[in-house]
């Protein structure tokens, strides 16, 4: 009997779609076509807009002049879409003509923004949050993120990398896979030592603490969120105390066929802001010049001179002699070559080249993503090429098992490899430095066609290479519960892990002698091997709830959580030297006496439960309230915990009945405030409360005897003294902003302004007796503040076929400190050496204090009526050299006291902090053609050029002749022939913009910091020019793609600045002797299938 049943129900579901099939069979039968414009709401057409029957793959495209045709069925419901416009669906209804007006997508201000633990209305935003678009910073032909973000948001403060992070010290400046830093607001502090600080924002992926930015695909990122003020990022407590970026990476969609993306982008790079060095006849003159200033022998003889003259006129063919007193090439100020040595190690173009595949969609109740990168970065080296490649997964899957439980799984896989050649002088960190020392006069070439050891060249190619692989994977595994209607609860847990692994390999480098013979190059034996490896992991927990329910135009949303953190660093470095085999690259095949070896195994834990309730009534008027209760194991038990809330408050007015007649003109006014307190850990270290011992093994064979078997004795040292309260450093911020849209949304107009308070830094605490043996211990007793704005002002607009879009971001900050232990008021330490800035209350970060700079001595008499300069140098001031100005009127020219109450005559006269960081884009297109421009910059900042002091270290590169007259670094740059001479005309000289210059310290007297020199570091570059050309729809019908664009862009195009030529001032925050920055031509295409 139930069988029979079964039988009869199969057989009424069969009936019953045949039915179905039929019908739908008769009723699609009869088809007509239908015309038909399609115009926006001024009446203008619309070119390109796309018309698609619903259900079905038949579409087509407006022409011209908007107009359209197609058949389809006499019920068809057609699907009308184009770009920053509202789709619609039109009901054909057997009509045969139709029009079509389009309305502009304003919907934008009711798009979510993802925030802390959720996401938000942006309409109903009441922090400074700044959102991007992940088709921004799409076909950039750049390696990161970071270096694609840099200048389109406010006050999100991005600059190459000066050196060293995370271990990974080729990768500053423009290096292969570069990074750079990262900060949001200025300057955060100062570390225990007193050096400035702007420390990095958290960075969140798809929720998930702590990921490295730069390892990310940039085709794989949907969105990016920069929280900016306290009450925005207070969710994330002792994590965020200088803000958050947060990073969401694409996924499929309920119900989406599956869809293949593809990118490539083939590029060309070309080195920018290279040096140009003098010729060798033109160096060798200056330079016996500056011998002849410093009453010292010539550097260059008369035979020498006459050789470089004949080598430049072609009638000589090498480039050095051999000496005839010993077996070797004569080099130094005896060659006669002309090289410019940057021209030589840096290449012409390099190749490098990216691809990103994607694949998407869904079921109706799964969802998936998946994500491929390569990125293949050749670099600039001539010889001893260096390269960096990144490859990239990552998979998002998302599964509705029920009406109350989703469950999810996120991975990310990334491995990155770095080679370099390797150097026991050299770097990618002071690589043009070390290229500096390289006189013009030094040969390339021997005559024997071998290279000359002087060269660099067979460092740089048979030096040994160092090979950095780092492996970074994340697992995050989420379920999601949904017990009743808007109510979610959702627990994950992630797990991080990068993995390093370094082998640095040095080798013994020769070159020939005149002889035949093989000689060592200096420095280069023996030979070595040292490997790294390191181990870090990361594990976080996060359970957190949120409930949102809205009664009569009231809103309420709350929302709860918990979360825990540990991160364990592991790192382990030995080394040794005499390697058996350059091809067996082992430690286990070493048997030199150099043996090295040094872990470390530190973790630290956070742990924090948190909330944040959000109201309105009916959006016009806004609260929002968050906190978190943070404890950290930096800190004793006493310390460790502390709360932290924030507040924010946003009324808008263009929704009050008042506002009604200004609509037309003011479509949206919001006015925002903000307060927030976080804690920051500061530069504590791991464990600051312990008084470690510290641990020292002596090698040397004197001190072997002390034990029978040659054992080397290990001494340890008492340690230092420490605060056992030790605590939190807390930051107080207030914002006070507002968002405006005007002009039917075409104008979009954000502002903020910000003070931001720090106080219980770490400083030196006052002395204490000698007899202890040890300093004072740091202490929480040093504060800042900050202020600062940013602006940005957004317009579009439509004229018939043509869209053009301009955003406008300018933002600004200075920092003051409000308090530090230097009750005598000294200004800077080290004073007439090598010297650095001293903290005192009142001191804006980035301060530079010289001397005013009058001009240039042009005779004995103005000497002789000036003031006294013999007090600050004790060396015979001559025509040539600078004056100063008596700022005091004593009649002499002094450093005073070096303190604030009497700094002799130095004032303030510069401040290397960047000041009014702008960006512009600009966009447009017309029909198939699209087109971008970024333009960024810093509006003002100063750069000092001073020999003496340790915080800026480029001055060589400003006044090229060494300060000391040491041989380090001896090049000269062309522009350093506007220099006073005792061979220029009175005329010449009077014009001149550098002093006399000596080969001895005597340079010391006219390179203090001064007016006359500090550089202007302030510039515009042209970041990114981009045009592409999309293949029209019915190109790509026939191709059966959705998505055709070929583009070509061009990166670092144009330099607008007042900076000396030898320096890129994008480097002038750093010592400015950087792996260059380069231009880059690229060629590329997206295809959506």
């Amino acid at each position: 009997m139930n069988h029979f049943k079964i039988k009869i129900n199969f057989l009424t579901v069969f009936l019953f779609l045949s039915y179905l099939v039929v019908y739908g069979q008769n009723t699609t039968s009869e088809r007509i076509r239908v015309k038909g414009v399609v115009l926006d709401n001024t009446g203008e057409s619309i070119v390109g807009a796309t018309i698609k029957e619903k259900g079905t793959t038949q579409g087509t495209v407006s022409d011209a002049f908007g107009h359209f045709s197609m058949e389809t069925s006499v019920k068809a419901v057609l699907q009308v879409s184009y770009v920053g416009y509202m789709s619609q669906e039109i009901q054909v209804k057997n009509q045969t003509e139709l029009r079509i007006i389009l309305v502009e997508d304003v919907r934008a201000l009711s798009e979510v923004v993802v925030v802390g633990y959720g996401v938000q209305k942006k309409e109903n935003l009441t922090g400074a949050v700044a959102t991007l678009d992940g088709k921004a910073i799409e076909n950039r032909s750049v390696s990161s993120i970071t270096q694609a973000m840099q200048g389109t948001i406010g006050n999100l403060n991005i600059a190459p990398n000066p050196s060293n992070l995370s271990g990974d010290w080729d990768s500053s400046g423009g290096a292969p896979g570069a990074t750079q830093k990262i900060n949001i607001r200025g300057y955060t502090g100062f570390d225990t030592s007193g050096n400035p600080l702007a420390e990095s924002p958290l960075i969140v992926i798809d929720g998930v603490q702590g990921g490295n930015i730069n390892n990310i695909n940039m085709n794989d990122v949907e969105s990016i969120t920069v929280l900016k003020d306290a009450a925005s990022s207070a969710i994330y407590g002792s994590s965020a105390p200088f803000g958050v970026i947060l990073i969401t990476t694409k996924k499929g969609d309920l119900g989406q066929k599956p869809t293949i993306t593809y990118s490539a982008n083939l590029m060309l790079s070309q080195p920018i802001s290279l040096p140009k060095m003098m010729n060798s006849l033109d160096y060798a003159m200056a330079f016996n010049q500056f011998s002849d200033n410093a009453n010292t022998a010539r550097l260059y003889s008369a035979s020498t001179l006459k050789r470089i003259v004949d080598y430049l006129n072609g009638e000589l063919k090498e480039e050095t002699l051999k000496d005839l007193n010993t077996d070797s090439w004569l080099a130094g100020f005896s060659s006669n070559a002309n090289n410019d040595w940057f021209d030589i190690h840096f290449k012409d173009v390099s190749f490098s080249q990216l691809h990103n595949l994607g694949i998407s969609g869904g079921t109706k109740s799964n969802t998936y993503y998946i994500g491929l990168g390569y990125n293949d970065q050749q670099g600039m080296y001539t010889y001893g090429n260096d390269y960096f490649k990144r490859y990239n997964v990552r998979t998002t899957l998302q599964s509705n098992l029920a009406d109350w439980l989703t469950a999810g799984f996120r991975g990310a896989f990334s491995r990155s490899e770095r080679d370099n050649p390797n150097s026991a002088t050299f770097s990618n960190a002071n690589i043009l430095h070390i290229l500096a020392q390289r006189r013009p006069t030094q040969p390339l070439f021997n005559p024997d066609g071998y290279y000359s050891n002087g060269s660099y060249v067979n460092a740089f190619r048979d030096g040994g290479r160092i090979t950095t692989t780092t492996d970074e994977a994340t697992l995050t595994g989420e379920i999601i519960l949904h017990p009743v209607k808007n109510w979610n609860i959702t627990a994950n847990y992630s797990l991080t892990g990068t993995y390093l692994n370094r082998l640095s390999h040095l080798k013994t480098v020769y070159h020939v002698l005149p002889s035949g013979k093989l000689s060592t190059l200096s420095g280069t034996s023996p030979n070595s091997i040292s490997r790294r490896a390191d181990k870090n992991e990361r594990r976080i927990v996060n359970i957190f709830t949120s409930y949102e329910k809205s009664i009569s135009g009231h809103y309420f949303k709350g929302m709860v959580g918990y979360m825990q953190e540990l991160y364990d660093q592991l790192y382990i470095i030995a080394s040794n030297n005499e390697l058996y085999s350059d091809n067996i690259l082992s430690l286990a095949t070493t048997y030199g006496t150099k043996t090295a070896a040094t872990d470390l195994n530190e973790q630290i834990a956070t742990r924090g439960v948190f909330g944040r309730i959000n109201y309105n009534y009916k959006e016009k008027y806004l609260v929002e309230f968050n906190g978190r209760y943070d404890g950290t194991s930096r800190f004793m038990k006493d310390v460790r915990f502390k709360f932290y809330p924030g507040m924010s408050v946003a009324w808008a007015l263009s929704k009050e009945r008042f506002w009604t007649n200004l609509l037309d003109v003011v479509n949206m006014f919001k006015i925002r405030a903000s307060y927030g307190s976080q804690g920051s850990q500061g530069s504590a270290g791991y464990y600051p409360f312990y008084p470690a011992l510290r641990t020292y093994s002596s090698t040397s064979a004197a001190n072997t005897w002390i034990f029978s078997d040659g054992q080397a004795p290990m001494v340890q040292f008492p340690a230092g003294i420490v605060d056992p309260n030790l605590t939190w450093v807390t930051t107080n911020t207030i914002d006070i902003g507002t968002d405006l849209s005007l002009l039917s949304n075409k104008l979009n107009i954000g502002f903020d302004w910000y003070t931001r308070s720090a106080s219980d830094y770490q400083g030196p605490a006052e002395a204490l007796p000698s007899f202890l043996g040890t300093g004072a211990p740091l202490t929480n007793n040093a504060a800042m503040k900050t202020v600062g704005f940013e602006l940005n002002v957004g317009w579009k607009h439509r004229i018939n076929n043509f869209n053009y879009g301009v955003n406008v971001v300018l933002s600004d900050y200075s920092s003051v400190i409000t308090k530090y232990p230097n009750p005598t008021g000294i200004t800077i330490t080290g004073l007439g050496t090598v010297y650095n800035p001293m903290w005192y209350e009142g001191r804006e970060f980035g301060e530079i204090w010289g001397f005013e700079t009058v001009g240039l001595f042009q005779s004995q008499e103005e000497i002789d009526a000036a003031a006294d300069q013999s007090l600050l140098n004790a060396k015979p001031w001559t025509p040539g050299d600078v004056r100063y100005a008596d700022l005091d009127g004593d009649g002499k020219i002094t450093w005073g006291s070096n303190t604030l109450d009497d700094p002799g005559d130095r004032r303030i006269i510069g401040n290397s902090t960047p000041r009014y960081s702008f960006g512009i884009t600009l966009t447009a297109d017309y029909k198939s053609f699209d087109f971008s421009m970024f333009l960024q910059g810093v509006g003002k900042r100063d750069s000092p050029a001073n020999h003496n002091t340790g915080e800026y270290r480029f001055a060589n590169f400003v006044w090229g002749v060494p300060r000391q007259g040491s041989y380090a670094q001896t090049t000269m740059w062309e522009v350093q022939q506007d220099r006073w001479s005792q061979y220029n005309t009175p005329e010449e000289n009077a014009r001149a913009f550098f002093p006399k210059m000596y080969f001895s310290d005597e340079n010391m007297k006219n390179t203090y910091e001064q007016t006359r020199y500090l550089q202007n570091a302030a510039y515009a570059r042209i970041k990114n020019i981009q045009i592409g050309y999309n293949l029209p729809a019915l190109a790509l019908k026939k191709l059966s793609l959705q998505k055709l664009r070929f583009f070509i862009n061009a990166e670092n195009m144009g330099t607008w600045t007042k900076m000396i030529s030898t320096l890129d001032p994008e480097f002038s925050t750093s010592d400015g002797k950087l792996y260059p920055l380069q231009r880059v031509w690229a060629f590329g295409l997206n295809v959506t299938f």
